[in-house]
């Protein structure tokens, strides 16, 4: 019984933990992303749409 209870409470850690990776990399690469649309419109101008 403490096996399966382990290995359930060990799945919703490693869940959590993806969930939170996610997250974090979400905010980062929004960060990186508008510096980068940033530096690239100083360097060849607005995009034309």
């Amino acid at each position: 019984m403490i096996y399966g209870e382990t290995l359930f409470h060990l799945g919703v850690g490693v869940m959590c933990g993806a969930a939170a990776l996610g997250v974090l990399s979400g905010v980062i690469f929004a960060v990186t992303g508008k510096r980068l649309q940033k530096t690239l419109d100083e360097e060849y101008g607005k995009k034309r749409r």
